[in-house]
């Protein structure tokens, strides 16, 4: 993100408590689960879908859910002073354990 953004991010999560961003946060990702299994179901064809949309509107769908997670999960990450540095660590950790389970196979 910018350096623009962030500035933005980190005056609404001031605004804020925890609580509420976490909520919020909570709710952005059920949505996304939402966006995720509703193109999931798309490309499998939709027939079992009470509103038809198209594979660009899901794929639409999950861009502008993975926004708002984001977002909230910048907020909240600035509430509980959680670094970049931190996530990139356990980042790092977990892609490097992702990778010995390929290997394995």
């Amino acid at each position: 993100m910018t350096r623009g953004i962030e500035v933005i991010i980190n005056s609404i999560a001031k605004h804020y408590d925890f609580k509420n961003r976490s909520i919020l946060l909570i709710e952005e990702m059920s949505e996304l689960t939402k966006a995720i299994t509703k193109y999931t179901r798309v490309e499998a064809g939709g027939k079992d879908m009470s509103v038809k949309i198209n594979k660009a509107k899901a794929r639409k769908n999950i861009v502008e859910e993975m926004a708002d997670t984001l977002i909230m999960i910048k907020e909240v990450q600035k509430l509980l002073e959680i670094t970049d540095s931190e996530i990139d660590k356990v980042v790092v950790e977990k892609l490097v354990r992702s990778l010995n389970l390929i290997r394995q196979e």
